[in-house]
This record gives structure tokens, C-alpha cells and sequence, in this order.
């Protein structure tokens, strides 16, 4: 740990054919341990977490639980818009998966609105 952050040395084998990767350059690497294709999603910030989360300053960034109960800002009418509770998949810093309480095409608003 160094300043607060955590960081571990790593050996990885790519192809540097073009000598854009130099040694001791450091990455930002993220390792895929799950994913699903052609799933419902909503943008990440469009998420409203259950205030013991809150409370905690601990805010979901990537999935940690199989299923993640959250609510979403629904457009109920032109410029109105109702809490409404989600069931999570996956979750990362972009997006998140949802199992239901959203239907597609369903609009929703940034969680600060």
C-alpha cells in the first residue's frame, strides 16, 4: 500500500510488435471474472442504493452480492419521474444489469436530479 493506494506487481504477455509499451509503465488493468450479453441495463449513475449502503460511504462499483436490490429514477409522464425499486445482476463502474422492475424503453434520470 502506498498513499492510500493498493498495488501489485504483475507479469503479463502482450503484443508490443508496435514498442508502444515501455518497461516499468504502469496500466490500469480490470479483469473480466463475469459478464452477460444482451441483458437490460442502465447507466451506473442512474442508481439510488438503500441508505444502510449509504450510511457506510460504501457505494457499489462492481458486483459483490448475485443480485442487488437499488432504485431508479422511472419518467412516469413528460418530466415526472417516480422512485422505483430494481433487482440488480452485474454491476460496474458504468453500468448495471437489470432482472427486473424495468421494462425496455423504460427512460430513467440521473440518480442527483
Amino acid at each position: 500500500v502506498e498513499d492510500g493506494v493498493v498495488r501489485y506487481r504483475t507479469l503479463f504477455r502482450v503484443d508490443n510488435s508496435e514498442g508502444a509499451l515501455l518497461p516499468n509503465m504502469t496500466a490500469r488493468v480490470f479483469i473480466v471474472t463475469s459478464f452477460a450479453q444482451n441483458v437490460l441495463t442502465v447507466p451506473y449513475n442512474t442508481l439510488v442504493f438503500p441508505r444502510r449502503e449509504e450510511s457506510s460511504g460504501h457505494r457499489l462499483s462492481v458486483s459483490e452480492e448475485k443480485e442487488t436490490l437499488a432504485q431508479v429514477w422511472h419518467e412516469v409522464g413528460t418530466d415526472e419521474f417516480e422512485l422505483r425499486d430494481v433487482r440488480l445482476g452485474l454491476v460496474n463502474r458504468i453500468s448495471a444489469e437489470v432482472l427486473s422492475g424495468l421494462e425496455e424503453r423504460d427512460r430513467v434520470a440521473e440518480a442527483g436530479r
